[in-house]
């Protein structure tokens, strides 16, 4: 990011002494009142925004963006110009992002775990609303609006259950545990900004991103508001946001919860972008969350007009589709290790869920949990990941170590679970149909069979339902390679 326009006041042109605004520090204005506090200094100058990242909910970045996605809408539309209305037929759907890029990770709005807000008691409270129940340490998620009792707060056994009704609130839905403090780490300010007279300096809160800011004069949260909006304009087309984690120093499964129940109730999509190899295995398991960010739940709990998926990589130019194995062997003093030997450089999977078709030994085939967290870790052309001990001193050649958006696992999953549209890889795409665009910087790794993988083919031919919306996929259909994914 290189700058950040400024909404300056309606009738103004320029920025004066009682104007606010928004900067980064690559492009820096400071007011003449904060000269004084404020440094505009390169390097390791004094910045009151830590990392430039405007702060999405602040009236001048929201107007503005809610201007354009209000334009968009119109543009794409029998009132457009140009191609747009051409074009509108054949939108499946708009992600619309809440932060970067299609995102809505809450950038640097805190430093660590922030102060939870308890259940209020006889108090109205929006859907999506999150409370901390210091009986159990858990935080809970209303999964609709309502009245809440003059009682203490239902409370339920364990993450991912759903307690009874409390009044006309219709239930609470148990996110899990949550490391609760009475530091205020809230980086960024609340919606009245950060300086002035009504200025909330480090008044970011988890249900002011998501539900609703705590201060009366704040108004609805963030999320909620961002959708009702979308939902206002009526557009020809649906709208999707992201539902995943909040801060990384934050990241209870609260934010993609609430964020699920909140765009259902503004008849908004919703999704998330990492599915992987490892979605299954979580969701066998039957323990919280079912999957990546819970969206599994979330797809089954919640309508909406999109559930839309991206699956998690390849799409750099090194991490690729897939890796020709040389040998796996596993270790024989605990904990043991399997490492993977590849015929080029497999390393970039650090950290990721990957999985093995084709050794010789079928008990290492399968999805694996890489346990090497950096590249250096894993050492040249290598992966690691822990077995049990039946595997120890057990070793396999040749086969294939899949990256993480491995199609024969991952879409007939996704159709299966709920998911109304898939976002795929260029450079699966490429594997998958044996296409050459290393333009665009993809590299398959190993070499797809002469008009490609009829595997990787089978799943996504099964999963689409048509124009306009290509993407979309049916459940129910078994292709003629017989890949069932019903």
């Amino acid at each position: 990011m290189t700058s950040v326009p400024i909404r300056l006041k309606s009738g103004f042109t320029s920025i004066g002494s009682g104007d606010f605004g928004i900067w980064n520090i690559n492009q820096c204005t400071t007011l003449p009142t904060l000269a004084t506090s404020i440094s505009c200094t390169s390097g390791s100058g004094s910045f009151a925004d830590y990392s430039g990242f405007p702060v999405v909910y602040e009236k001048p970045i929201m107007i503005a963006y809610q201007e354009f996605i209000s334009a968009l809408a119109k543009h794409y539309s029998p009132l457009g110009n140009g191609y747009g209305p051409t074009l509108a037929p054949y939108i499946a759907y708009v992600r619309v992002g809440m932060s970067a890029g299609g995102e809505s990770y809450p950038y640097c709005s805190v430093g660590s775990n922030i102060p939870q807000a308890t259940r209020p008691t006889g108090t109205f409270v929006p859907a999506g609303y999150v409370a901390y129940n210091p009986a159990d340490g858990d935080l809970y998620v209303a999964i609709g609006a309502g009245n809440t009792s003059s009682g203490a707060m239902p409370a339920c056994g364990s993450a991912g259950c759903l307690t009874p009704p409390d009044n006309t609130v219709p239930g609470w839905y148990n996110s899990g545990a949550y490391a609760n403090t009475t530091t205020n780490n809230a980086v960024w300010p609340g919606p009245q900004g950060q300086f002035g007279s009504t200025g909330e300096s480090q008044g970011y809160t988890d249900n002011g991103y998501l539900s609703a800011w705590p201060n009366s004069g704040d108004g609805v949260g963030y999320i909620a508001s961002m959708t009702s909006f979308l939902s206002s304009l009526g557009a020809g087309f649906p709208f999707t946001i992201s539902a995943h984690t909040g801060p990384t120093s934050d990241s209870n499964n609260s934010y993609p919860d609430s964020a699920a129940i909140i765009a259902s109730s503004n008849h908004v999509g919703f999704g998330m972008q990492s599915v992987n190899v490892g979605d299954p295995v979580e969701f066998a398991a039957g323990t919280y969350p079912t999957t990546r960010e819970n969206w599994a739940h979330n797809f089954q709990a919640y309508a909406a007009p999109v559930h839309h998926l991206q699956t998690n990589d390849p799409g750099t130019t090194n991490l690729w589709t897939g890796y020709a194995i040389s040998s796996i062997t596993v270790g024989t003093v605990y904990p043991y290790t399997a490492t993977v030997t590849c015929l080029q450089d497999c390393s970039w999977l650090y950290a990721q869920e990957i999985y093995i078709s084709g050794n010789s030994n079928p008990s290492l085939n399968g999805t694996w949990a890489v346990s090497c967290t950096t590249q250096a870790l894993c050492g040249m052309d290598q992966l690691t990941f822990s077995t049990s001990l039946a595997l120890s001193g057990f070793s396999g050649n040749n086969g294939t170590v899949w990256s993480p958006d491995y199609w024969p696992i991952v879409v007939p999953f996704a159709t299966l679970r709920g998911a109304s549209s898939i976002e795929l890889w260029e450079c699966s795409l490429d594997y998958a149909f044996d296409t050459d665009t290393t333009a665009s910087g993809c590299a398959t790794g190993i070499t797809p069979p002469s008009g490609g993988d009829i595997g990787f083919q089978n799943p996504l031919t099964d999963s689409q339902n048509g124009q306009p919306a290509a993407t979309h996929v049916l459940t129910g259909v078994q292709s003629t390679g017989g890949t069932f994914l019903q």
